[in-house]
């Protein structure tokens, strides 16, 4: 029993005492929503519960939040998410677009190449381990040239959730710019977004 992870709380308030929430059990509860609730806040929570280094807030969405403020982006933003599993793809979809973004998806390296054949992005998000295609494998192609993408330059952020020491030289040998680690948190999301889309794209 002493192995088992201490469990993720979430206690739900009624309407209106939510922000008493940091006086009150403020060392017992993880995070707290009212009800009725929305899914939104909900799938929030949850992205929050996915943290190891959480600590007791209001849900998530004053992170969301101050994380979007971050971030250069508009509806003209076309980012292309790489990522096979369904769960990670909801999470880091929601992420995008609370802040501001309306992402593209492909669930695999081939697919995401077809993509970016197809039409123009900004960024790319890459997962690594994935199936039919990997994520090194779909940089190589891109900045290869091979398979005439419309742009071989394009900054490619790779998404892993087994970030090791040597791992950034790692994938920026490979063609990379950039990478993250799973679970996505919000700020780093948002911080390494806004170094690589284009600085022609004005503030919100």
């Amino acid at each position: 029993m002493k192995d088992m992870p201490k469990p993720f709380l979430i206690r739900m308030l009624p309407l209106g005492q939510l922000k008493d929430v940091h006086h009150d059990h403020r060392d017992i509860f993880d995070a707290s929503v009212t009800v009725p609730l929305r899914s939104q806040d909900i799938l929030e929570t949850l992205i929050q519960s996915r943290n190891p280094d959480r600590k007791n807030s209001v849900g998530t969405v004053s992170k969301v939040e101050s994380a979007r403020l971050e971030v250069k982006a508009n509806h003209q933003t076309k980012i292309l998410l790489v990522e096979d599993n369904t769960t990670n793809q909801m999470v880091a979809k929601q992420l995008l677009k609370r802040a501001g973004f309306s992402p593209d998806l492909a669930a695999n390296g081939e697919e995401a190449i077809h993509m970016l054949s197809e039409k123009t992005y900004d960024v790319v998000l890459m997962d690594i381990q994935m199936p039919v295609m990997d994520g090194i494998e779909a940089t190589r192609r891109i900045r290869d040239g091979r398979d005439e993408v419309r742009n071989p330059e394009i900054p490619i952020i790779a998404i892993t959730a087994h970030s090791m020491k040597g791992d950034r030289e790692y994938f920026l040998s490979v063609g990379m710019n950039d990478y993250i680690s799973k679970p996505i948190d919000a700020e780093h999301l948002a911080k390494t977004l806004s170094k690589w889309i284009p600085a022609s794209i004005p503030d919100l």
